[in-house]
């Protein structure tokens, strides 16, 4: 399966602060993934480092590194976000994959239709403020990194949370570290058309 693709050319490490859309699981879900962990460990063979609670996400869309970015850009996007409007919706995962090279993630079999239609109305929001975003865009969550494993995709219980807020999210590449820079809720009614002003940035 392809993996999503920011598109970005590679840049020192050290100096890459990427900056996206996410959605991240609740406290109830990280704790049930933590309880999780040590069987689908001995069910698959998986040996890698476990993505730390706080570090779990859904990718949603790139905004891309923030050296890249105009002066007050972000300020900009985090505006019109927070002029986005819709209701909560749930996501479901219940497989478990290899993922894009050495990720092993949580994915769902019904492919997250709601998911999905979330993210097409942010970015036709953000439509003005975006990169390209290159690939298919397939909902998931990694669990952590295992070169080693070798598993064909399987079925697991069940596992989801009703989404009521998106993140904007920036990960210090190398470091381990995610920072949340501002969080929205969802709330009924319809979104609202993009703001063209972001066109100017």
């Amino acid at each position: 399966m392809e993996q999503l693709s920011f598109g970005l050319p590679a840049l020192p490490r050290a100096t890459v602060r990427l900056l996206f859309f996410a959605l991240r699981p609740d406290a109830a879900v990280n704790a049930e993934v933590d309880r999780c962990l040590p069987v689908w460990r001995g069910r698959f063979g998986l040996r890698g480092k476990a993505m730390a609670p706080a570090r779990r996400h859904v990718s949603l869309l790139a905004l891309g590194p923030r050296t890249r970015l105009p002066a007050g850009h972000v300020e900009r996007v985090c505006s019109a976000a927070a002029g986005f409007s819709c209701p909560p919706f749930e996501i479901r995962f219940d497989r478990i994959m290899r993922f894009g090279g050495n990720n092993i993630v949580l994915t769902g079999g019904n492919g997250n239709l709601a998911t999905d239609a979330f993210r097409q109305d942010l970015a036709t929001r953000l439509r003005n403020a975006l990169p390209p975003q290159h690939g298919r865009f397939t909902p998931h969550m990694t669990l952590l990194h295992d070169r080693g494993a070798s598993f064909a995709t399987s079925e697991i219980e069940p596992l989801g949370w009703v989404v009521r807020d998106f993140v904007l999210v920036e990960s210090y590449r190398g470091e381990g570290l995610h920072v949340e820079v501002d969080r929205w809720p969802l709330a009924d009614g319809a979104a609202v058309p993009p703001i063209d002003a972001l066109a100017a940035t």
